[in-house]
């Protein structure tokens, strides 16, 4: 039950194009600085100069130069828009994974609310009603998720048939 959405497929397809970008850009820099070692060292780049070796000298200067324009726009903007995607979470989950370390078992686990029957009765909530209620970590933990249904998949309440998911 992974979550397929047209940003997903848009990331991946983004990504795609900064990969082959980079190799066809390799391969021309390979092309004009070639070593010994390039076959071995450097494979995605020999693939791709093959495809270059038999064209005109100005004609690779003109695909290399709109290719790197191309590849340097496409990165800049994955990196503008990555706080908008699935992408952020590359970057949020290194604080994540280093936050959890310092931050002591008992706050991370569940507890016992006391008078929870008074809380409901007298029409409080239990948790956070908006976003600012959470603490710092909560929010990190928030945005580090990236959606994969896991924890919807594994939910107790969710398995229940009830339409309670952590993840929505």
């Amino acid at each position: 039950d992974l979550p397929d959405t047209p940003e997903d497929r848009a990331v991946l397809i983004i990504l795609l194009i900064i990969l082959l970008t980079g190799l066809i850009l390799d391969g021309i820099n390979y092309l004009y600085n070639r070593s010994d070692w390039g076959p071995i060292l450097n494979p995605g780049g020999y693939i791709f100069s093959l495809l270059f070796k038999d064209l005109d000298e100005k004609v690779v200067i003109m695909i290399y130069r709109s290719t790197w324009i191309l590849h340097l726009t496409v990165v800049m903007t994955v990196i503008a828009i990555s706080p908008l995607t699935k992408l952020f979470h590359l970057i949020i989950s290194s604080l994540n994974v280093y936050y959890s370390e310092n931050i002591p078992k008992i706050e991370v686990s569940y507890r016992k609310i006391e008078n929870i029957e008074k809380i409901v009765e007298e029409g409080r909530y239990i948790g956070a009603k908006k976003f600012k209620d959470l603490t710092w970590l909560q929010r990190l933990n928030y945005f580090a998720c990236t959606k994969c249904a896991r924890c919807h998949n594994l939910c107790p309440a969710n398995i229940s048939g009830k339409i309670l998911s952590p993840m929505n």
